[in-house]
């Protein structure tokens, strides 16, 4: 090869530059967009089915459970079960994130799916009592399906970039599937078998399809350290704008069942 001076005048070779290091490729360029992915979305969607569907099957569970002679109370006392519920679903999306990187998906899925069905089974043997209502079905079930809503909504970016839409859109349509099937299956539940054995036929059916498809839950890669939370997002006008307008459309969204 030829020498050549540099600006400061020393020698170089033309083969120099086959050494030069080469920009990192892009986040989206990494991403496999597909493959093993679509097992992930299948079963992703299929827990998202339980997930949604025992949420909008509530309003048909309660109106039962206000018919239990032992349980004295009203349908605004039993909806705050429900909203409880819903309200732990969301509140610990954060503390969801920090639990599924420490253990990894699969295992977070895996806990939190029996913790779902677990806590469905236990249900039924606390219809008479309104505090164990609330420690059960409201509490301990409402953060089982946050740690499981976390990982079916997050896992779909580690393995699509430009499809990354068609892959969600398959996930909630499983949650719109089971928010239109579940309802009618827990009435049909309570009509042939009571309430007691839809909350264990529920819990049964939770552990045994979804605990297979949690084990199907791969990650792509691991995820570094830990992110804090960036408090200056309290100042940013459109991220608080958002922010109401997602409390206000999800309260609305889901007062009706």
């Amino acid at each position: 090869s030829q020498t050549r001076l540099d600006a400061s005048g020393n020698d170089s070779t033309g083969l120099e530059s086959l050494s030069d290091p080469q920009p990192p490729p892009s986040a989206t360029e990494v991403i496999p967009n597909g493959g093993y992915g679509w097992t992930v979305v299948a079963s992703c969607s299929f827990l998202l089915f339980w997930i949604n569907g025992y949420t909008t099957a509530w309003g048909v569970l309660q109106t039962a459970i206000l018919k239990s002679p032992n349980l004295n109370t009203n349908v605004r006392t039993i909806t705050f079960v429900g909203s409880l519920y819903m309200a732990c679903m969301v509140a610990f999306g954060i503390a969801s994130i920090r639990v599924m990187r420490s253990f990894g998906v699969r295992y977070t899925a895996l806990a939190a799916t029996t913790v779902f069905g677990v806590g469905l089974i236990a249900t039924s043997f606390t219809l008479d009592h309104l505090g164990g209502l609330f420690c059960i079905a409201g509490l301990l079930v409402g953060v089982g399906t946050s740690l499981l809503y976390t990982a079916t909504n997050s896992l779909t970016l580690q393995w699509f970039s430009s499809q990354l839409g068609i892959a969600n859109g398959v996930v909630k349509a499983g949650g719109g599937v089971g928010a239109t099937v579940l309802p009618l299956a827990a009435q049909a539940l309570i009509d042939k078998f009571g309430l007691e054995w839809t909350f264990r036929v529920l819990g049964i059916l939770i552990m045994a399809t979804g605990i297979p498809c949690t084990l199907l839950l791969k990650e792509r890669a691991t995820t570094g350290t830990l992110s804090r939370f960036d408090w200056s997002l309290l100042k940013n006008v459109p991220f608080l704008t958002l922010t109401m307008a997602g409390a206000v459309g999800v309260f609305a969204l889901f007062v009706p069942p």
